[in-house]
């Protein structure tokens, strides 16, 4: 795993979510779509892929990830997918994948991690030291150590766990 700091691949991804957002909005009733992922965090390594959440009402989901794939995307294999999440990626366009999430469900704690890094500096300095411990590693172990952070993050007294720092996240 290659690691950069995230400013090395700002332009991209700002190029790439000015050019999709307007696209996904327009063509998807009722969509919201956010920049995530580490290339969305100030100061955080990245591999320098560029993530985009893209949220739909639960009802809509299906036609939603349909709807994207008409756009030449493709669901990613090797991922968690179900009713409410589909990962998708552009083959055209090397390092791109949306996130389609169903609006209410337990998927929205992309725009929460990335708001308590955002938020956290020290967050982001132990966010990095994890991938930075995960270079050599299985990319099992690499996603195992991860989820425990997030869910540390999203959990502990760090993540804001107050219901006004929250509704603040959803902003």
């Amino acid at each position: 795993m290659r690691l950069v700091e995230a400013e090395q691949c700002k332009a991209n991804a700002t190029d790439l979510f000015a050019k999709w957002k307007p696209i996904i909005e327009s063509s998807i009733p009722d969509s919201r779509v956010e920049h995530i992922g580490s290339t969305a965090i100030a100061g955080a390594l990245t591999k320098g892929d560029v993530d985009l959440y893209v949220e739909v009402p639960a009802s809509a989901h299906a036609d939603a990830v349909a709807a994207i794939q008409a756009f030449g995307f493709s669901v990613k294999h090797d991922t968690h997918r179900d009713s409410e999440l589909c990962m998708l990626e552009k083959p055209d366009q090397d390092g791109l994948a949306l996130q389609v999430v169903a609006r209410g469900s337990k998927y929205e704690f992309f725009l929460l991690f990335r708001d308590a890094l955002n938020g956290d500096a020290e967050l982001v300095q132990r966010y990095n030291q994890l991938k930075q411990d995960a270079i050599g590693s299985t990319p099992e172990h690499y996603r195992a150590q991860k989820t425990s952070f997030i869910e540390s993050v999203l959990q502990g007294p760090s993540a804001h766990a107050d219901k006004k720092s929250r509704a603040n996240w959803r902003a």
